[in-house]
């Protein structure tokens, strides 16, 4: 403790009251002055407690013997004087909404403080939103002006007219000032004139402020027949230098500290602005502090990535946090979180620890308790990236032009205008379906018939990207493609699409009907399931042997072949595949090229000529030259699928001879490329990822990237067209909708049908429900696999129908199918299948489970340290290759681990609670804006 001045004194007791508002009982009153500290009590018996209380307080600094305080400079003592007096009570303290006092506050007293307001006066009136940054050249200004011009832009285009007001509150450096000096038509009523107005009003205050308002009213900027009247901070330079009257001059009154929030409401009511947009000072000023502390003001708090400007924002979100309302009051009246704008992004910033380490602190930092045990983030995010068009800005009219050149600010600030001005009174056209058990119960079905594609196939085609990028690739030319994915991404699906359709020139017309070539004069290329999946169910077999059996009708009419080709009907995996593997242990790449193209030609009823003169690469040539010559001469065209390779090597992971036959069959597709000029068979190979690392040793990533175009992966967008795919399937959306044709925006839009905008109501704080989804279901990686999707559907539905009552179905209904809090119970149990699945699929992981499941529940906390949870150096590797442990490095330079939700609740391990902002973070950082 140092104490050199009676100031020092004074703070030391507002810290230890809560800013006096926590007294001791005997304690009516303290005030503190340069000469005395009084006290005041009403009880004379309760002077002896008073000297425990300051020696509690200030320890060896308080003399109860001579009832003073002893200061630190020289023996400078301040005198303690206890008062009584008997008409002396404790009266109801009223906090003024300034940083010196909002500091001595504790997040946990102040929830029930009477000062903290509640409610504005009317409801309906206009939106409050404030815009504040700690530090200067932030992009504070100019992303004011883009939210103005994305809400006049959002007016016209859903022909419903808007009126905001805009103010330059920075009393000290205004900038939005200077921009319209350089108009023809200047306002003539500052920001300071309404302050000094609304606080010594020269007649009655109504009178006053209607006959101000009259002179802001002749500065009026139209934009078709929206407008906006602006509010410099002065109007000359004198007013700048002499501003007698503050915001926080209005706070400071003991009646109403909250009247500069009034008095800026009451100027947008009185010029019938539906928004008062209000630029504030940058820093710890109490010119901002009125503003910024207001609940009922929705505030955008920007910073960017350097340290001065992250610490002194996370010190202003934990000061704003000890004001913050309950969930129940953001929705019912009308309050609000702050949101915080990261600007001037790169690219390179965002891939940087610097991006992940800020994350976490500013979400930290907003310490908003809520009235359950569940964590929810209550502090929001938007990103913005560094365009240097708007480092210079002349006036309104040129900060129009530039700004709608930066597409990060326009898109962030047009997605506000959506949500805050719609059509029909500022409330969204309400949906006119009322959807019953029904839906659900379709939705429940389709979701369990399409969990695993085994089953098989019998609708349209689910255009992903894999599958354009195929059809944009091999329009001229068959396709010679491995395409790559996790276990459940959809490879056994897109396999068993392909074989539906049959020909190649069927499925190119489906991906684009306008661009694809019918090859009728070569004849079509019928799509031949080679290598199949053994535990197809008997829909899946049966569409499978349709395929083939077109094969055998085009093979015996060409060559007038009368039998029946037998080759696939017996499995060539069963029969010959696994017979060489066990005994022809010793055959190198070579035999196994041989086998490869043996096979594929013997499918066709085609015997190659033995060759066995020559370098291996000139016998491979002649085979591969030999097979397409027979398919020439009898206008044969295949493209062979091949799928189910993890059931033919099952060891992969120990058995060289395994990994030596698959390397071949991988390397096939290049062979061909490179020996056949145009072949007149394909070959389309579908690979669970890991497998590719065990089969090619070396240069894996290279081979990785030449067929990345037709990787089976999951990123936002296709994730949003799966499910509405989904839906139609289940007659939830309409069918005759093209979910490739789609962006991202109209994706979200129409899945509101499905699980509505938010998991809550619209105009909730609750996480965007298609983001919060997206979330939960991807590793930290950002990696998503199809089957979680339509699993986690499944057990949201399920829900619905097991526990409508629970789920209030019958409240949610008549705007969304599922309930939010259906959609957050599908992750569990989504989770558990995930993990009772990998266990089956991969024996490393399932020993892995076997040995946590003996640990005590106390470790089996995420994240964790190599000492807490030891893990051999090859099998972490292998966790974090297939997306279960995820390694980051904390504050402090710890190395630390993480569990994705997705796996974490099946694994049985709990969250550290101090650390979900930290993971947050992580996952913003590996999916961008999309966070919870």
């Amino acid at each position: 403790m140092r104490l050199l001045t009676w100031l020092d004194v004074e703070r030391e007791i507002r810290k230890v009251s809560n800013n006096k508002l926590n007294l001791p009982p005997e304690i009516e009153r303290i005030d503190c002055f340069y000469d005395a500290i009084e006290i005041g009590i009403s009880n004379k018996t309760d002077r002896g407690n008073i000297n425990k209380y300051l020696t509690d307080w200030f320890g060896d600094w308080y003399d109860s013997k001579n009832s003073l305080i002893r200061l630190d400079l020289d023996d400078a003592t301040i005198p303690v004087e206890i008062l009584y007096d008997n008409n002396t009570h404790r009266n109801n303290v009223n906090i003024s909404p300034l940083w010196k006092n909002i500091s001595y506050l504790r997040n946990n007293d102040s929830k029930n403080i009477s000062y903290i307001p509640s409610t504005p006066q009317d409801k309906h009136g206009p939106q409050l939103v404030a815009f504040y940054s700690f530090k200067g050249g932030v992009g504070r200004s100019t992303h004011l002006a883009a939210y103005l011009f994305a809400l006049l832009a959002q007016a016209k285009k859903i022909n419903r007219p808007v009126t905001a007001v805009v103010i330059d509150a920075d009393l000290e450096a205004p900038g939005l000032t200077y921009w319209s000096r350089k108009e023809k038509l200047r306002p003539d009523i500052s920001f300071a004139n309404f302050l000094e107005v609304y606080h010594y009003p020269p007649i009655e205050r109504e009178a006053a402020l209607s006959s101000l308002i009259k002179k802001i009213s002749e500065y009026c900027k139209y934009q078709e027949k929206s407008k906006y009247y602006f509010l410099p901070a002065f109007i000359n330079d004198r007013e700048l230098l002499d501003m007698p009257i503050q915001p926080e001059n209005l706070a400071r009154s003991s009646s109403e500290p909250w009247q500069v929030g009034e008095a800026l409401y009451k100027l947008g009511q009185l010029l019938k602005a539906d928004f008062v947009f209000v630029d504030l000072r940058a820093g710890l000023s109490e010119i901002s502090s009125p503003i910024l502390l207001d609940p009922r003001f929705e505030r955008f708090i920007f910073t960017t990535l350097t340290e001065q400007s992250i610490s002194g924002t996370s010190l202003v979100l934990e000061e704003i946090s000890k004001l913050s309302p309950t969930l129940e009051h953001l929705d019912s009246n009308k309050l609000f979180d702050p949101t915080v704008v990261l600007t001037m992004l790169t690219p390179e910033l965002k891939s940087n620890e610097v991006y992940e380490n800020a994350m976490t602190r500013l979400q930290e930092s907003y310490n908003a308790t809520n009235s359950t045990d569940e964590y929810i983030p209550r502090l929001q995010f938007e990103e913005t990236y560094f365009s240097q068009e708007l480092l210079y800005i002349k006036d309104w009219q040129d900060g129009q032009y530039k700004i709608s050149m930066s597409p990060s600010i326009m898109k962030v600030a047009s997605e506000w205008a959506q949500t805050a001005w719609t059509p029909k009174g500022g409330k969204k056209e309400p949906n006119k379906t009322t959807y019953d058990m029904d839906s659900v119960k379709r939705l429940k079905d389709t979701c369990e018939a399409y969990q695993y594609a085994e089953k098989g196939v019998k609708d349209e085609l689910l255009i992903t990207d894999a599958l354009q990028n195929l059809a944009i690739k091999f329009t001229e030319q068959l396709p010679r493609i491995i395409s790559i994915g996790a276990k459940g991404a959809g490879k056994t699906f897109n396999f068993l699409q392909l074989a539906r359709i049959k020909f190649w020139e069927n499925f190119l017309a489906l991906i684009n009907p306008i661009d694809s070539i019918d090859k009728q004069l070569s004849g079509k290329a019928i799509m031949y399931p080679f290598l199949v999946p053994n535990n197809l169910g008997d829909e899946a077999r049966k569409l499978v042997d349709a395929a083939r059996d077109e094969v055998d009708k085009v093979v015996n009419l060409s060559t007038g072949n009368n039998k029946k080709n037998i080759f696939h009907a017996r499995g060539l995996s069963d029969l010959i595949i696994k017979d060489r593997l066990k005994n022809k242990t010793d055959w190198s790449e070579f035999d196994w090229t041989l086998f490869w193209i043996e096979n594929l030609a013997k499918s066709v009823n085609y015997q190659l000529p033995r060759v066995s003169d020559g370098d291996p690469a000139s016998i491979f040539r002649s085979s591969l030259q030999s097979f397409n010559y027979f398919l020439e001469s009898q206008k044969l065209r295949f493209v062979y699928l091949i799928d189910g390779l993890e059931e033919i090597f099952e060891d992969i992971a120990n058995k060289n001879s395994q990994q030596i036959a698959l390397e071949a069959l991988l390397k096939l597709p290049s062979r061909i490329n490179e020996e056949i000029r145009k072949p007149n068979f394909g070959i389309i190979v579908f690979l669970r990822r890991d497998y590719l690392r065990y089969a090619i040793k070396q240069n894996a990533g290279q081979l990785e990237d030449r067929y990345k175009p037709f990787e089976l992966n999951w990123d936002y967008e296709s994730f949003l067209r799966l499910v509405v795919w989904l839906c139609q399937r289940a007659a939830i959306i309409d069918k005759k909708i093209q979910p490739s044709s789609l962006g991202r925006e109209d994706l979200a839009n129409l899945l509101e049908k499905l699980w509505g905008k938010k998991l809550g109501k619209a105009n909730s704080k609750e996480a965007y429900s298609f983001s919060w989804v997206f979330a939960a279901l991807t590793d930290f990686k950002g990696r998503l696999q199809a089957r979680d999707v339509v699993r986690f559907l499944y057990y949201a539905a399920k829900k619905t129908i097991d526990d409508p009552n629970l789920v209030a179905f019958s409240v949610w209904n008549k705007e969304r199918l599922l309930p939010p809090s259906a959609v957050r119970h599908a992750l569990r149990p989504c989770s558990t299948d995930k993990v009772m699945e990998a266990n089956t699929e991969y024996p490393e992981f399932k020993d892995w489970v076997e040995e946590i499941n003996n640990l005590n529940k106390e470790k089996r906390v995420v994240p964790f340290s190599v000492d807490q949870l030891p893990i051999e150096s090859r099998r972490l590797e292998f966790l974090k290759d297939i997306g279960v442990i995820y390694e980051d490095r904390d504050k402090d330079g710890v190395l630390k681990f993480y569990i994705p939700e997705i796996f974490r609740y099946g694994l049985n391990f709990e969250l550290d609670s101090t650390i979900k902002p930290r993971v947050l973070a992580l996952k913003r950082k590996s999916m961008g804006k999309g966070l919870v």
